[in-house]
């Protein structure tokens, strides 16, 4: 289903349900930022206000301080600079294993929608293990959206 098919679907389902907040997951990698745009757009044309982009450091327990201080440093300085490109006001992130920190987030701070990222152009081909349990697991509806294309 292309991207403003599957706009025009949930537009009408909007007209029903009543999203609020709403969560990018991200995976911070260089089509992200097609991605935030994304869902951006999409936030709008469903009237969230409320929009968070959230990214995960995984098992912190493996990483030596020094290494993992570099890795958050860069996340943050990643994550900002996607927030600024697509004009997303809150931005955080956590540490743990990816899939139960997006699932307590979604939990804690009652999410309306999921936004994640697929890895490749048509959101189905292919997703990652993350993306797969969010899929099955989370308690509000997910939106996949594909990375766009090579050079986007």
């Amino acid at each position: 289903m292309s991207f403003a098919i599957n706009l025009v679907v949930h537009l009408k389902i909007s007209t029903i349900m009543n999203y609020k907040k709403a969560l990018f997951a991200t995976d911070l990698r260089w089509k992200s930022f097609s991605a935030a745009d994304q869902a951006v757009h999409v936030a709008q044309c469903l009237g969230i206000e409320d929009l968070t982009a959230l990214y995960v450091i995984e098992n912190r327990k493996f990483l030596s301080k020094v290494f993992y201080q570099e890795e958050e440093h860069l996340a943050y300085c990643k994550l900002s600079e996607l927030a600024s490109f697509s004009h997303i006001r809150n931005y955080l992130i956590e540490e743990g294993d990816a899939r139960k920190v997006v699932l307590e987030f979604i939990n804690e701070h009652d999410i309306d929608l999921l936004f994640i990222n697929a890895h490749c152009h048509s959101g189905f081909d292919r997703l990652g293990s993350v993306g797969y349990a969010l899929v099955n697991q989370a308690p509000c509806p997910v939106w996949l959206l594909p990375y766009g294309k090579e050079g986007s």
